[in-house]
Parts: structure tokens; sequence; C-alpha cells
């Protein structure tokens, strides 16, 4: 997924499901899911996205098709309406790579993945013309790493990723490029993982990195942030969405929220869930510049049914509607509770 915030819209494209490779296209408008397309790419999974704000373009790279192979090294950019092939001059065919769109300097940053011969550790950056090989030095060849641009800071942020063949080894080391090399940052944090995902939320000036695939095969579905020197748990294992892998998230920066989509969990398989998690503005529902008990009772005044508050006293129903079900009822209050009570 990327977010097409000319358009204000996050963009799905594939994935899989079981055997099933998708190749069709949709966008999520901060309600529902919209249809796209469902020309273009070959369907595949494991590829990568990223929006290119300067040209107004979504760039997708690489991917696998199903049962593994063959594995895809083209170009796409789709700009709203229609894919347009971009040609397979530049990286390696791959797949489990990452990407990042880097707004300082005008260039889709590209990382890591592999084939059935190798797990890359190439940094490449897409400029709308063609791709140019930046660095092949820095963080160690990684399967799945999660990759995030910080806008406030200029740097691309990248974090875990595996050895991506048997015996498995899973990263938990955090890396930053400038745009001229990579700086290793951290080697603590979060459960070294793969399969994760991060993105920027630039309300709160954070890269929010969520769930992935631990060491021995385990689940993790906490939330962790990046201010750029530490990271912070946000919320343990346990809590909502829950345990998962494969999943795709994007940062919505007009409705100030992280938006995330799909994945896998061990019980239930396959998903098909959307969710958000905005920022803690969000729940300030009376305005007093601090999230508190005040809220809740401002909640269920202006939500609950049970009372009639003059509508100037109240935020905008959307405010409310935390898990995005477009309803505002027990389902809000919790997520409320879990994010903003500070018993998480």
């Amino acid at each position: 997924m990327a977010y097409d915030s000319a358009r204000n819209r996050v963009v799905l494209f594939g994935g899989q499901r079981t055997i099933d490779v998708f190749g069709d296209t949709r966008e999520w408008d901060g309600w529902e899911w919209l249809w796209g397309a469902d020309t273009g790419p070959n369907p595949r999974a494991h590829h990568a996205m990223a929006y290119d704000s300067r040209r107004g373009v979504t760039v997708l790279f690489g991917g696998q098709s199903a049962g593994g192979s063959p594995w895809y090294g083209d170009t796409w950019e789709w700009d709203g309406t229609t894919w347009i092939s971009r040609g397979a001059d530049g990286p390696v065919a791959r797949a489990g790579h990452a990407m990042a769109y880097d707004v300082a300097r005008g260039a889709t940053v590209l990382f890591g993945g592999g084939n059935y011969s190798s797990v890359f550790r190439e940094t490449w950056e897409w400029n709308g013309e063609l791709w140019v090989l930046r660095a092949l030095d820095g963080p160690r060849g990684v399967h799945k790493p999660a990759l995030a641009y910080d806008t406030a800071r200029n740097v691309v942020v990248l974090f875990g990723g595996s050895s991506g063949e048997p015996p498995f080894q899973i990263y938990g080391e955090t890396w930053e490029w400038n745009g001229v090399s990579w700086a290793l940052r951290a080697t603590s944090g979060p459960t070294p993982r793969s399969w994760g995902s991060m993105t920027y939320d630039s309300a709160r000036g954070v890269t929010v990195l969520y769930a992935g695939w631990a060491y021995s095969g385990s689940l993790l579905g906490n939330t962790w942030d990046w201010d750029g020197e530490n990271w912070t748990l946000r919320l343990p294992n346990g809590a909502p969405p829950g345990l998962r892998v494969g999943h795709a998230m994007a940062f919505d920066s007009e409705r100030d929220e992280a938006v995330m989509f799909g994945g896998w969990e061990t019980n239930s398989g396959y998903l098909g869930d959307t969710w958000l998690r905005g920022t803690p503005e969000r729940a300030n529902f009376d305005f007093d510049c601090d999230v508190d008990l005040a809220d809740f009772t401002t909640f269920q005044l202006c939500f609950g049914g049970s009372n009639n508050p003059p509508a100037s006293t109240c935020p905008p129903a959307v405010n409310a509607d935390l898990d995005g079900d477009h309803d505002v009822d027990l389902g809000d209050f919790l997520i409320f509770q879990q994010n903003f009570t500070g018993s998480r």
C-alpha cells in the first residue's frame, strides 16, 4: 500500500490468499474501499510500493507470482486512473524488498529483497526516469524489512528483516539512509522481526512499526514508535488489531491516521480487515488539550444516544469512529481506552 497525498487515497495493489495471487487495484477513501482497476501489472505478492509526491504517481516494483516464481523486475506507475509500465531495467527481479519515497530528494528508495539465489543489500533509487544504484554497503542483505521515510528529519528508516533462507535469522537493527550513506542507529528496541510494516506518522513526528514474524516462527502484534533517537512501546502483544504478518500499512496525512490492511494470523488464516490508528488528538473530545476521563464523558454525551448536547460542543462523529466501522459504539470506547487512558 501507499498513500496518494494529492488525491487523499490509500492505494492497494495485489497480494496473496492461499494459492491465489491478485492483480486488482483498490483505494481507501477514509471510509470504504473503492474499486480502482483490474488491469495493469501482472498479479503478484511480496512487491513494494511508494508514492512519488513530486510527480503524483504511485510507484510499484517487483514481486512474485503464484507458486513463488517467476520473480518480477518491472516498474509500474499508477496515476489514479491507469497503470503505466516503466520497463524492466534496474534492480534484479526480486520479492520481499521494501520502498519509501524520499521527499527532499525526489527519489523512491528501494532496499533488500531476494530471489531463488540471493538476498540483496543494494540500495537503489528511482528518479522517475531510471533506476540508479546508490550503495552496496550499509544494512546486511535482508528479506522483508520494514521501511518508511521520516519527513521531519529527511531520512529513510529501516528496521529488521530476515536472512531469507534456512537456517533463518531474524534481525532487529535500526538503520537510517540520508541519501548518501546508511547509519546504524539502534540494535535494541522492538523484538527482531521480518514481515512487519512501518509508516511515518507526520502528525506525531514518529515512525510507527506494527506486528511481524519473530524468531522461531512466532507472530507479533505489538506497536512501537521511533522518534529518531529511541523506540517506545505503544501497544503490547494482544492489543488490537492482534498478531499478524504480511499486512500493509500507510499513513493518511489528510485524516492523521495510520491505515492497516490484511495479513495472516495462525488461527484465522488470511485476514481482510482494515484498521485505523489516529493520534491522541482525535480522542480529545472536550478540546481541553488533555485526553482523560472527561473525554469519556463527552464521548458518551455526544455519541451514546442518551443525551442531546448542543452540536457546537461535540466533535464530528467521524472523530469518534475509532475502529473505522462507520458506527460509533462500544468498540470505539474500547479502542479509546486501550490507546489513550494509560492502561496500555
